[in-house]
């Protein structure tokens, strides 16, 4: 097993199944030349900046014809067991490079298969962390933060998003969008799953919106609105005596 050396975001990665083919071409030849791949960050679109993200580490894996390439392939393998040793032994490896970061290891698993998995893991990831980034920011406990979650539609149900506010104010300082994956649709009780997500971080309170909200970003930067209490579309800011705060934990 050879590697890229470089935590991939998904901005950065090939798009399409041709630059994937030559991407992996490229990562082939490192790997049967016994080395793993250098990457020239310098190169690579410039990665967003979020509270929390997906980050890929690509790798080239020869196993000899017929036989398993992942442990769970093998008969007396199992996904959960494979995840949880994964985590065990591999995840400390990432310490070095995640230094002052949260973060959980997923299964090593085939290029777009990865890819799916991860941007399904990552919705619940997303608000646990926004919460503890604004219990951070503003020095506050958990039940001091009010979460606003309201479907968005263009023509169909396209998301779900959630503002953040404190309890004593109903500005809006942060927002995380839940995008629909593969069959999911307004008939799959997101709503549900959320607002349960949300109680278990031990927030003040949880708002359900049921108004169809328009799909609307913000016409200046592009970013997307978020409700606010009253069930409107706003920008997501923090107040302007934190402007200048950094927007990573790290």
């Amino acid at each position: 097993m050879h590697f890229a050396d470089y935590l991939y975001s998904p901005d950065q990665l090939p798009q399409g199944y041709a630059e994937t083919r030559a991407f992996a071409e490229d990562l082939w030849n490192a790997a049967a030349a016994g080395r793993d791949m250098k990457v020239d960050a310098r190169r690579l679109p410039e990665s967003q900046v979020f509270v929390s993200d997906v980050r890929y580490l690509m790798a080239a894996v020869q196993v000899p014809a017929g036989r398993p390439v992942f442990r769970w392939n093998e008969a007396d393998g199992g996904r959960p067991a494979s995840l949880a040793a994964w985590r065990e032994q591999g995840g400390p490896n990432f310490q070095g490079l995640l230094t002052g970061c949260a973060y959980e290891v997923l299964l090593p698993d085939a290029y777009f298969a990865a890819w799916r998995q991860a941007d399904r893991d990552t919705r619940p990831f997303a608000l646990r962390a926004a919460v503890e980034y604004l219990k951070t920011l503003f020095n506050e406990p958990a039940n001091r933060i009010r979460a606003v979650a309201a479907p968005y539609y263009e023509h169909w149900l396209e998301e779900w998003r959630i503002g953040f506010t404190l309890a004593n104010s109903d500005e809006v300082v942060h927002g995380v969008t839940w995008p629909l994956l593969g069959h999911e649709d307004e008939n799959a009780d997101l709503g549900a799953e959320i607002e349960a997500l949300l109680k278990s971080t031990g927030i003040g309170e949880v708002r359900m919106l049921d108004t169809r909200m328009p799909l609307e970003y913000c016409e200046d930067c592009g970013a997307p609105l978020f409700p606010n209490p009253d069930g409107e579309n706003v920008h997501a800011e923090l107040p302007e005596d934190m402007q200048g705060t950094p927007a990573q934990l790290h």
